[in-house]
């Protein structure tokens, strides 16, 4: 029996398995309509998500006449979760994606989106394999370049820094250990996804993360269909393990990067698209500003939206990334 395809994907997309080294990647892929074909699309999700993260954007960028494949990253949905958090870095998820995209696009270079974490891999990939993207577009989190100090440790662990305080909840190696079974998932991720109290308290904050025993009172949100948070519940399964440990990467992704960082100079010569949200508050303004000296082609637009600007800001978003495609020629 076929899957089903997600909700409001019915005739748009269908499931692909792609097994890399040791690896397996679940995807959503779109091909165009019959007859049009302007480029592929890699699109990464960050936390907590999936593929399905990227559904408006999938719907717009198949109308379009593009090619989209949307993975499920490490330790989500249908991919691999693997032990070893080594496994789980950017660089090696990023050529990982590389391979992937030489795979399907055969040798034709590819456009890529990353949202939240999924920057992660979307940077790297345009940071190491820099021949193989056309056109870059990211939300959410701004580049910040590789160190060659391990500083970021420091202030995660740091009391003071106070607005990354969810990090170090996140981070914590038995946290996942509060959301086992589905309805326990439901409630992570309503509470992540801006829901919140009857009397309108949000399930935490960046500074002091998860309030949990709010979380059974949080209700739906308003940036997700019950439908659509039921399919989500049911992708993420019994555990919430795999996505957790994103949280626990940031030395290994030092180490990964550090050739790179000691290398000095980066520069991204393809165009790319920055879009944030005016109402988030994991976005300082400081680091969007930052990141101008880094690329040679960059666009930054800040839209009325939270985190999760693809869903609660998607008319604005997609009509920015249409406009921005529109600079490109097949």
């Amino acid at each position: 029996m076929a899957e089903s395809a997600p909700p409001g994907l019915e005739g748009i997309v269908e499931s692909q398995y792609a097994q890399i080294g040791s690896h397996r990647y679940h995807y959503l892929y779109s091909k165009p309509p019959k007859g049009e074909f302007k480029g592929t699309f890699l699109l990464f999700h960050g936390f907590p998500d999936i593929s399905y993260g990227w559904r408006y954007q999938i719907v717009l960028l198949h109308s379009l006449g593009y090619e989209v494949v949307a993975p499920d990253m490490l330790g989500y949905g249908r991919s691999s979760v693997p032990i070893d958090l080594e496994e789980y870095a950017a660089k090696t998820q990023a050529d990982d994606m590389a391979v992937l995209a030489e795979r399907i696009a055969h040798g034709r270079q590819v456009f890529v989106g990353g949202h939240d974490f999924g920057v992660l891999v979307a940077y790297r990939i345009a940071m190491y394999y820099p021949n193989l993207v056309r056109g870059l577009f990211v939300a959410a989190i701004p580049f910040q370049p590789p160190e060659v100090n391990f500083e970021f440790a420091d202030r995660i662990g740091d009391e003071s820094y106070t607005s990354i305080g969810y990090m170090r909840q996140f981070g914590d190696p038995e946290f996942h250990q509060n959301f086992i079974g589905p309805d326990k998932v439901w409630q992570l991720l309503s509470a992540c996804y801006n829901g919140t109290t009857p009397e309108g308290e949000p399930g935490g904050s960046p500074e002091e993360g998860l309030v949990l025993d709010r979380l059974p009172r949080i209700g739906l949100s308003s940036i997700v269909k019950q439908e659509e948070l039921a399919y989500i519940v049911r992708e993420y399964g019994e555990s919430v393990q795999g996505p957790f440990n994103w949280y626990r990467l940031w030395k290994i992704n030092f180490d990964a990067d550090l050739s790179a960082a000691r290398k000095g100079n980066i520069r991204f010569t393809m165009p790319t698209l920055f879009i944030g949200g005016k109402s988030d508050p994991y976005l300082p303004p400081f680091l969007i500003d930052a990141m101008r000296g880094y690329f040679d082609d960059l666009e930054i637009h800040q839209v009325d939206g939270t985190h999760w600007v693809l869903w609660d800001a998607r008319m604005e978003v997609n009509n920015l990334l249409e406009k921005f495609l529109s600079r490109f020629t097949t």
